[in-house]
């Protein structure tokens, strides 16, 4: 007998497989209707609107209960039966897009379904206008200490930023005007932008043909500036195709609360930084499979490679040494440019603390991961601040990184898996 699977959702693609996350299959007893917690087992069942996008299961007959958890935050439930023969199809509804443009940013939680329309567009004036606008700035010769190198400091830099009549946005780019970025899609409600590190366009994506080390762009909003960390170049499949970075920015209740998300249209790890992006490292985990194959093949994806790092090191039950612990050393060894392979490596340490050894050895990577400024994962920014503050009290150079990381901490965006900072001259 075989049950086929699939979740009912429109999720745009730029060309690969469709999006998959972990359901629960439960069998449920026939007298009682109570599930079978001993008889439930877990699977991929991809997210397609296509009926021939569907996980095939070999069950035996009889009644089940299906869950799934979605990035967001929704759960999906339905139950099946199975004959003795034959087989049987469940397909999981899950809630609509605001529009089908919309599809990856309601799947990893960043839009509602229905808009609030209480809230109120914040443009570079501050005061509401009747639609959703705004401007996103590409940081073309972003300030040299967000840059990593030996004499900068990206984390004092950014509480202590220039005063004078220049534009926030423009005042953390030096040598020339920023780069503004058109808007892709857009409502009454909100903005979407779409950009890509080379040169190739794709689903309307503007190619921002960058020879950066680093990318930044810019959010004017009213007295702040949200700065944001672009994980680019971020490489799908084998490596040749890049992958869309689609930004939002949409209208806030307050004027504290960020504006600005993003998400990698990546099909295959996209849903992975979904579960990044609500702090659920076990559900990350249960990507191991996917997460161990993004940490070794981090020469070809380093970035993806640092989100499977992060799933791993945050859900280290054991002191153990593990294949895969070398590849979190290889990663902070090999991409200086990339500050979470030092956070992992002394998180790591941290997490096993067998010896003084262990301690020694996070203090090293701590010290080396601030150096090398500020974290393309806003996770890297909480891991290095607990490190610190954890250490700081044997080592007055922790102790200073400490507040210095401590002052710019609180102005991360809480639910981005990827850097964002709300800046303002003080």
């Amino acid at each position: 007998m075989t049950l086929n699977l699939r979740i009912h959702k429109y999720i745009d693609s730029d060309g690969g497989p469709p999006p998959e996350v972990f359901a629960t299959v439960y069998a449920v007893d026939p007298n009682s209707g109570r599930r079978r917690e001993s008889k439930s087992f877990r699977e991929l069942v991809p997210i397609s609107t296509e009926a021939k996008d569907f996980r095939s299961l070999k069950v035996g007959a009889g009644h089940y209960l299906v869950e799934v958890a979605m990035p967001s935050g929704d759960l999906l439930s339905d139950q099946v039966s199975v004959p003795a023969s034959g087989n049987a199809e469940l397909v999981l509804q899950a809630e609509d897009s605001p529009h089908e443009w919309l599809g990856w940013q309601h799947i990893m939680g960043n839009v509602p379904a229905v808009p609030t329309r209480t809230r109120t567009w914040r443009g570079v004036t501050g005061k509401p206008t009747d639609a959703a606008g705004g401007s996103l700035e590409y940081l073309t010769t972003p300030l040299q200490d967000l840059i990593p190198s030996l004499t900068g400091n990206a984390w004092k830099a950014l509480v202590r930023l220039p005063k004078g009549p220049t534009p926030l946005a423009r005042a953390l780019n030096t040598g020339g005007p920023t780069r503004t970025v058109p808007i892709s899609m857009r409502d009454e409600h909100l903005a979407v932008y779409r950009v890509l590190h080379g040169n190739a366009s794709v689903s309307g994506a503007t190619a921002l043909r960058s020879a950066l080390p680093r990318d930044f762009i810019a959010v004017p909003q009213g007295e702040t500036v949200e700065l944001v960390s672009l994980p680019m170049p971020w490489y799908i499949g084998d490596g040749e195709r890049e992958a869309v970075i689609e930004i939002i920015v949409q209208q806030t209740a307050r004027d504290q609360d960020f504006s600005t998300s993003l998400t990698v249209r990546d099909d295959k790890l996209g849903v992975l930084l979904g579960y990044l992006s609500s702090g659920s490292l076990g559900a990350a985990r249960e990507f191991a499979d996917t997460a161990t194959a993004m940490l070794y093949g981090k020469v070809r994806n380093p970035l993806a490679a640092a989100a499977g790092g992060y799933a791993l090191v945050g859900t280290v039950v054991d002191s153990a040494d593990h294949e895969w612990h070398q590849w979190v050393r290889n990663l902070c060894n090999w991409f200086e440019q990339i500050p979470d392979g030092a956070i992992q490596l002394a998180q790591l340490h941290l997490r096993r603390r067998r010896d003084s050894v262990d301690f020694d050895e996070a203090a090293k990577w701590l010290k080396i991961g601030y150096r090398r400024g500020v974290p393309f994962y806003s996770l890297g920014v909480r891991w290095l601040l607990e490190g610190l503050e954890k250490l700081s009290r044997f080592d007055p150079e922790l102790e200073e990184m400490s507040e210095a990381v401590r002052a710019v901490a609180w102005r991360i965006h809480p639910q981005s898996p990827f850097t964002i900072i709300q800046l303002e001259r003080e």
